[in-house]
């Protein structure tokens, strides 16, 4: 890592060692990070995430979600302080991308190809709401009709739409059928919110020529955030745009 990207906005707070974290945007939209730190240990879980995250778009940095790291073991393996510092690198990564989208959807950016720079001198003090509206991919001014009233399934919508572009999409809120449930009331917001159970329908283009598994997965992966505030259970119909036009709907649940 070059020194001049050593600069305040590229530290990591809060980790035990100093290490920092940049990016460049390549001219196909994704996501290559570098990272160093002034400890091996460190260093060595910087390169964790510089390899897993590189060759990403900015939308699927900021929707992974952070449970993989006890996926991976290494909460377990770390002490409080290097599992705290390796969440922190996580969000300063989810930070910068979504600074990134939020600077490409503001017209910030007019070109494909944003400059390391661009991204690193953005300041850190950009307004949480405005971070969270992206980070959930929900309009800030959505048309009324088209919402319900709770927050999850509005964020289902948003995503689905901005994934996958359907032409049809319907989305039923099955959680009252669950209520009392094991794994329902655990304190989430969404199982507060009774926003635990959906059954989500789409037909969409970029279904064509995938199986059903892979379908689901993608949904799955674009929903990752909605998971982690406490979405427990999703029924899927995934409809190819071909397989609809032919009448010969293929729908699947999971």
């Amino acid at each position: 890592m070059a020194d001049h990207l050593k600069v305040p906005a590229n530290k990591v707070e809060g980790c035990v060692s100093q290490v920092w974290l940049s990016l460049e945007v390549k001219a196909d939209g994704l996501i290559y990070w570098v990272a160093d730190s002034d400890s091996q240990l460190t260093k060595g879980l910087a390169a964790l995430l510089v390899q897993g995250l590189s060759g990403c778009r900015p939308e699927e940095v900021v929707a992974l979600n952070p449970s993989f790291i006890e996926l991976l073991g290494l909460k377990q393996s770390l002490t409080p302080s290097r599992n705290n510092g390796f969440f922190n690198m996580l969000r300063l990564m989810q930070r910068k991308a979504a600074m990134v989208i939020a600077a490409n959807r503001e017209g910030e950016v007019t070109e494909k190809r944003v400059e390391a720079k661009t991204a690193n001198d953005i300041s850190l003090s950009f307004p949480s709401s405005l971070l969270l509206l992206f980070y959930l991919k929900v309009p800030s001014s959505p048309p009324r009709s088209s919402l319900s009233h709770t927050s999850i399934e509005d964020a289902i919508r948003s995503r689905i739409i901005s994934a996958f572009a359907p032409s049809r999409l319907s989305i039923r809120n099955d959680s009252a059928k669950h209520a009392g449930h094991a794994g329902v009331t655990n304190g989430s917001a969404a199982s507060v919110s009774r926003e635990t159970h959906f059954h989500v329908c789409l037909v969409s283009e970029k279904f064509n020529g995938l199986s059903l598994v892979q379908r689901h997965r993608l949904v799955m992966q674009a929903l990752s955030a909605e998971f982690a505030l406490g979405l427990h259970s999703l029924t899927l119909d995934t409809i190819s745009l071909m397989e609809d036009c032919k009448g010969g709907n293929s729908p699947g649940a999971l």
